[in-house]
């Protein structure tokens, strides 16, 4: 909130205009530290055929890492006056949901990839109305097929020896 501030004054001030933006839980390659990169952790798992364990459970908002810079490059080319930040949405959904997104594209999920049961901390089902109705429509690509275009990227970078799995996995 302290930056959101500080764009305001510097836009009264100055008239530099700038476009924040609030993800959630973005999943996808790239995505590999912190608490909420796990659903990517889990994926990276699936694809090198071991056992994974989601640490945490209940909602959070699932956010393709391709829509996610694709919002980033809107807001980079969108004609803006003014200084504002806006919350990005993806799929709320619970940890079960995700298992199953996983199963429906890979059936050794069922018995890799296993997830708890406490709700982390987290915001996850904030609204994004105000960046659609801006700058919108703003992509988003199905839970089933971000996970299913990650699993096939993860796949071809181990196949093709472009993949650093050596802290990924902790």
């Amino acid at each position: 909130m302290r930056n959101e501030g500080n764009a305001r004054i510097y836009f009264q001030d100055h008239g530099l205009s700038s476009i924040g933006l609030r993800p959630w839980t973005v999943y996808g390659v790239g995505r590999d530290f912190g608490m909420t990169s796990e659903p990517t952790k889990a994926i990276l798992a699936l694809a090198l055929g071991r056992p994974y364990h989601i640490t945490y459970g209940g909602l959070q908002d699932l956010q393709f890492v391709d829509d996610v810079a694709k919002t980033f490059i809107r807001c980079l080319d969108a004609p803006y006056q003014g200084a504002k930040s806006y919350n990005l949405r993806g799929d709320v959904v619970d940890l079960p949901t995700f298992h199953r997104a996983l199963v429906s594209v890979d059936p050794a999920a069922e018995g890799l990839i296993t997830f708890g049961e406490k709700q982390i901390p987290i915001a996850f089902d904030l609204d994004d109305a105000a960046l659609q109705r801006d700058l919108g429509p703003i992509p988003r690509t199905p839970l089933v097929e971000g996970v299913r275009q990650t699993l096939n990227s993860f796949r071809t970078l181990h196949a093709t020896g472009k993949l650093d799995i050596t802290e990924q996995l902790k």
